[in-house]
């Protein structure tokens, strides 16, 4: 059990690092659509897919899940929720609204926390009841900074927090699932993409290489750290994942401080410390229990 647990936290940890690091590789699509961004991560994200499920072994599992007919509909408005958070990410960085992304990504573990609490049954001592104050804490500060109700950070929180959900009560494996979620939502990026470059408003072919293999590593981009998300979850309480998903926005915030140099007021400080004085408790709790 315990070394489930902490191959859990290692898989875990590894994606947000890894989403942690995507806000600078979207900074090199400036100026692209984020419906031409969102289909060529569905497209690419398809066929890395395909490959891994290939090198796996999977394609047996992939076309049982598919012809479940009894969990189609999860599966189908998981991958919905999936494509919304990609879609309104993307969206938030290329509208200059980093920041309302950035508050999304640090309400995310409290909803994976109320989740786990509400539908798996999970609970919490004492010790974490506290790292759940001070994190609530230094969320309300950041939404203090937002000066109005946070649409896009509430909908990041939301849609992953319950793709999160549905991903540990599913059991079509991570791999699998991340190939079936990608080939749901395959025609409309297809159909997309086509249409655009048709209509002359794509930027895919008039790139140049470079440009172009910023296109196809999307995929990787895109499927690594949910592989390696689905792999943590299925090994560890969703309430632990709550408190790892510190990491991404954190990394964000270092960023925006010493590569963007975006301002840091007083509130961001002590939301920053409080935040981080509540994932101090919860793993030492965590520890001790």
């Amino acid at each position: 059990m315990e070394n489930k647990r902490t191959a859990g936290v290692i898989y875990a940890a590894a994606s947000y690092l890894w989403w942690g690091f995507t806000p600078v590789y979207w900074k090199f699509f400036s100026g692209i659509g984020s419906l031409e961004i969102i289909a060529h991560r569905i497209f690419w994200a398809f066929f890395v897919s395909l490959f891994m499920l290939g090198i796996t072994g999977g394609f047996a599992r992939f076309k049982k899940v598919l012809s479940d007919r009894s969990q189609m509909g999860w599966i189908i408005l998981r991958t919905v929720l999936l494509g919304f958070n990609w879609y309104t990410y993307v969206w938030a960085i290329s509208h200059g609204r980093v920041l309302e992304a950035s508050l999304g990504y640090y309400l995310n573990p409290l909803v994976s926390i109320f989740l786990g609490l509400v539908f798996m049954k999970e609970n919490l001592t004492g010790f974490q009841w506290a790292a759940v104050g001070f994190a609530a804490f230094g969320v309300i500060l950041k939404t203090a900074l937002v000066g109005s109700f946070p649409v896009v950070s509430v909908i990041l929180a939301f849609s992953f927090g319950f793709y999160g959900l549905m991903k540990k009560k599913s059991a079509d494996g991570s791999i699998v699932g991340m190939t079936i979620e990608s080939f749901l939502l395959l025609p409309l990026a297809a159909f997309y993409l086509v249409f655009t470059e048709i209509a002359g408003t794509a930027s895919f072919l008039s790139s140049g290489p470079g440009m172009k293999l910023m296109f196809f590593t999307t995929g990787i981009i895109t499927v690594v750290p949910l592989v390696l998300f689905a792999k943590g979850t299925t090994r560890i309480p969703l309430t632990w994942i709550g408190f790892l998903q510190f990491i991404a926005p954190t990394m964000m915030l270092i960023f925006g401080i010493f590569i963007y140099h975006e301002n840091m007021t007083v509130f961001d400080i002590f939301g920053f410390a409080s935040v981080w004085i509540g994932i101090a408790i919860f793993l030492i709790s965590s520890r001790k229990s």
